[in-house]
């Protein structure tokens, strides 16, 4: 351990991480983490927008560089699990940059997942 309770770690990325490139192998500070989008779904749009999509990604924390040990533990909560990154569009010359990057453990995610399931069940006229 060094100075001021900081320890060295050395990030890395799982397999299938496809957020960065062969030349540049750490990940930005905007975006510490590795990720692999899945799929993206249509949603009814923001109001005054073209289209808005949920983009669906597992994620997984890239911790590189000095921290403290609660430092890497809320990194790890933080960026491990699943993300829906909301993205928005206004037309043609408009883009919106006003993206929302929804987080939550892998369990969250099926629970929601769930959810979901039931609730399109219930709108649709479907029993169990």
């Amino acid at each position: 351990m060094s100075d001021n309770g900081l320890r060295d770690y050395e990030g890395y990325h799982v397999t299938w991480c496809t957020n960065y490139d062969t030349e540049f192998t750490e990940h930005e500070p905007e975006e510490p983490y590795c990720s692999k989008q899945i799929t993206g779904i249509r949603l009814v749009p923001a109001d005054g927008m073209v289209t808005t999509t949920a983009w669906v990604s597992p994620t997984r924390a890239f911790t590189h560089g000095r921290f403290t040990p609660a430092e890497h533990v809320e990194r790890e909560a933080r960026y491990n699990g699943v993300e829906i990154a909301l993205d928005h569009w206004a037309g043609p010359g408009d883009y919106s940059t006003d993206e929302q990057k929804i987080r939550m453990s892998g369990d969250a995610a099926r629970s929601l997942a769930a959810a979901l399931v039931r609730a399109a069940d219930i709108e649709q006229g479907l029993t169990r």
